[in-house]
């Protein structure tokens, strides 16, 4: 991606309409810190896992609030009664780096006051709370604040090194307090909880110059996150997939050897997408497209026209990582791809999302013949297209 510079940025962001003193224009000015500070693996991908031990929250985390140790034990053991979705707990994960010693001199956001390291902050803000007292300690390396998942940071760690929660008879053995953590067990009750704990959370890497340079981006940042993404994505993911794939077909009439260059086609549909376009996960949009031929093929303007006959997308919408799940099944079985988005789609949303397809279709489809996949997709599509024809649309 080229590193624009953030004025050009929220230039670009005013000249689509936005109000700078709006919740949508603060929004777009987060969105454009993030473009310009983001830190990049060496592939060129701004996602990557994170152990737990590594993070704490950050000090601008919701403006310098720090999370309650009650609503962390509330959230944890919510987590343990209803279980935990792994895509939702990775989603729009944003960290900072901490200062190089050489910079830690003083405060970025009040240069009166000297420098706090990540892991003194939180050291000292968990250690003032009973509930939170364990998951800190002086040689933790927290090299990493969160902008977001603060609360679900805290819980899992809470968990992992054996808080004093009113822990449920059936996970009490379990997290003990000094006790190493049984992998095993915690799989045999809640498989995506041990995901977690032995991966780490997804996140989006941004340079530490942001902390130095912009401290209150940080917090705009942690706020806009919490601001509601309705707000956020006034574009719907089949808005942009349509887009996308127009462009794209436009481009494979012309390119060479079938390949399509990824910012050219980001710079083209920017006009029509707006801030859409720089979402980490944008990416998988775009070869979820150039996998399933665009328009050459039927099977995503099929897509399209499901979601615009059967779903209200103000009620409804799939995160982009849906895309990635997609990308994972083999290039042979563009119809089972097609059938677990549609099946996403009638799923019970929460808070307006609809849940991420399981990893499980990668795995269950990978065997498939040609005739087999028809099968399996026939099937998915046949109760997909039964529920909500009995519903008139998924709502």
């Amino acid at each position: 991606m080229r590193n624009r510079s953030c004025g050009g940025c929220l230039a670009m962001a005013g000249r689509a309409g936005g109000d700078p003193d709006s919740v949508l224009g603060d929004i777009r000015k987060a969105m454009a810190y993030r473009v310009k500070y983001r830190v990049k693996n060496a592939d060129g991908s701004v996602k990557r896992q994170m152990a737990l031990s590594l993070l704490g929250v950050h000090p601008m985390n919701r403006g310098g609030v720090y999370c309650m140790d009650q609503t962390v034990q509330n959230l944890g053991l919510s987590v343990l009664v209803k279980g935990i979705n792994v895509s939702e707990a990775n989603h729009d994960g944003i960290c900072v780096q901490e200062l190089p010693s050489t910079e830690q001199d003083k405060d970025p956001s009040n240069p009166e006051k000297p420098y706090v390291s990540y892991k003194e902050l939180n050291f000292v803000k968990c250690g003032t709370t009973k509930l939170l007292r364990t998951c800190f300690h002086h040689e933790s390396d927290t090299l990493y604040g969160t902008l977001s998942h603060g609360h679900l940071l805290l819980a899992l760690l809470a968990m992992a090194t054996g808080a004093p929660w009113a822990w449920t008879p059936a996970w009490k053995a379990i997290f003990n307090s000094g006790a190493p953590l049984d992998m095993a067990a915690v799989a045999a009750k809640d498989e995506g909880l041990a995901t977690l704990f032995r991966m780490g959370l997804t996140m989006e890497v941004l340079s530490w110059k942001i902390y130095k340079e912009e401290p209150a981006a940080c917090s705009l940042i942690s706020q806009a996150l919490n601001s509601g993404h309705s707000l956020a994505l006034k574009t719907s993911e089949l808005t942009a997939l349509a887009v996308l794939t127009g462009t794209v077909t436009l481009e494979l009439e012309s390119a060479v050897a079938g390949r399509v260059s990824f910012e050219g086609v980001k710079e083209k549909v920017r006009h029509e997408l707006d801030m859409f376009v720089d979402q980490p996960d944008f990416m998988d949009l775009f070869e979820f497209v150039v996998s399933m031929g665009a328009n050459k093929n039927s099977f995503i303007p099929q897509l399209v026209e499901f979601g615009s006959n059967f779903v209200e997308q103000k009620t409804r919408q799939l995160r982009l990582q849906a895309f990635q799940e997609a990308n994972k099944l083999p290039m042979t079985t563009p119809r089972c791809k097609i059938a677990m988005l549609m099946r996403a789609y009638r799923k019970a949303p929460v808070s307006g999302w609809c849940p991420t397809p399981e990893p499980a279709w990668a795995k269950s489809t990978r065997q498939l013949g040609r005739e087999r996949e028809i099968m399996f997709a026939c099937v998915c599509l046949r109760v997909c297209v039964c529920v909500c024809v009995r519903n008139y649309a998924c709502v």
